[in-house]
């Protein structure tokens, strides 16, 4: 498989900015799914190894370079802002902790290896040290993306967030990927215990239209 990254135009102009600071930059998820697929990208999400002071040290000197404010989520350590018509994400790299089901997550901050683990599905684990231009694959996300395989990382990522279900369908219709079988066994279990009756009424309804957009009908 190919993996075309480094010829992206809003890769490389991230990188460039990304090159002034002496912290660790990565490329993760979707991004480099879709490029491993020969897809364009919807968004782009960059992780930074760094402290919270060191991340926000770094959020306002871009926000300067690039003129303009990024919206920031507190809770997440996440930043996003619109660029040529491109969400981008900049993130603190974390861990997560979700003390009841479909809870809001305790957020820590973390190398990029427990980043990657909190994800939820192995195709989406995927990271890209920009400075180093090394792919990083500690769950095996590319196999499984040659499989067209949907895989979890672990068996309560459905009981930490439920809406995980619905992502993993779009995914399923996006690409005609299959779950495996442990996955869609741990879906029946979530489904039987009712962790999606725990998510917000507001946000349930957003996963299921999400769902809807992506022609799930074609495959139920």
């Amino acid at each position: 498989m190919n993996i075309n990254i480094e010829s992206d135009e809003i890769i490389s102009y991230f990188k460039k900015l990304f090159d002034r600071y002496d912290f660790k930059f990565y490329l993760v998820g979707g991004a480099i799914r879709d490029k491993i697929l020969s897809l364009e990208p919807m968004d782009y999400d960059f992780v930074v190894e760094a402290e919270e002071d060191d991340y926000f040290y770094i959020l306002e000197n871009l926000s300067k370079e690039l003129n303009f404010d990024f919206k920031y989520h507190k809770h997440y350590r996440t930043a996003i802002l619109q660029y040529k018509d491109k969400r981008i994400d900049l993130a603190m790299s974390r861990r997560e902790f979700y003390p009841v089901p479909a809870s809001k997550p305790i957020v820590f901050p973390t190398n990029i290896y427990e980043d990657l683990k909190r994800r939820d599905f192995t195709i989406n684990s995927l990271a890209y040290d920009i400075k180093g231009k090394i792919l990083i694959d500690p769950f095996n996300g590319l196999e499984d993306i040659k499989e067209k395989r949907i895989r979890v990382l672990h068996d309560l990522s459905f009981r930490d967030d439920p809406s995980r279900i619905f992502r993993g369908i779009k995914y399923a219709s996006r690409f005609n990927f299959n779950f495996d079988k442990r996955t869609f066994d741990l879906i029946k279990l979530a489904l039987s215990i009712g962790y999606v009756n725990l998510l917000p009424g507001n946000r349930l309804r957003n996963e299921i239209i999400a769902a809807l957009q992506e022609k799930i009908l074609n495959i139920l």
